[in-house]
């Protein structure tokens, strides 16, 4: 009762501050868990991440496919000096989610703190919610900052 109560915060926080993905996903669950569905809870968390990450993936890829000039200048635009530093941005960015997820499956309490984080940068500072894996990744980075001060949690 307590997750379905937690469920329809969700919904309500997720509806009232305009992110979608906050309401369906917890709606889905809310459904999920309440019907025999729920025999289906585990294969949603066993493959999850992977169909979350190859849908982005797919939205990400969509313009390579739709601009053809694109295709012709990949080897000029990795070479440039800002294309050398988007090739060193995505190997960090794939580290740090991985460090995100680890702390995230060691530390689930946080999950609700990252969704909730989410929701007041959608509502208030016009932000996009693409999930806890950069904030997982971002959290671990501030961190690592406040442990090299001598503050650790």
């Amino acid at each position: 009762m307590e997750n379905q109560f937690i469920l329809l915060a969700l919904i309500t926080l997720g509806i009232v501050s305009h992110s979608n993905t906050i309401a369906v996903a917890s709606a889905i669950l809310l459904i999920t868990i309440t019907t025999p569905l729920s025999r289906y809870l585990s294969v949603i968390e066993k493959y999850g991440l992977d169909m979350g990450l190859l849908f982005l993936t797919l939205y990400i890829l969509i313009p390579l496919i739709k601009n053809r000039d694109i295709l012709f200048s990949i080897s000029e635009t990795i070479t440039s000096p800002i294309g050398i530093l988007s090739v060193v941005a995505g190997a960090l960015a794939t580290i740090l989610n991985g460090q995100g997820i680890n702390l995230l499956n060691n530390m689930p309490q946080l999950i609700l703190g990252i969704i909730i984080g989410s929701l007041i940068g959608v509502t208030f500072l016009g932000g996009i919610p693409v999930g806890p894996l950069m904030s997982g990744a971002i959290l671990v980075m501030i961190l690592y900052l406040l442990n090299l001060f001598g503050i650790y949690f």
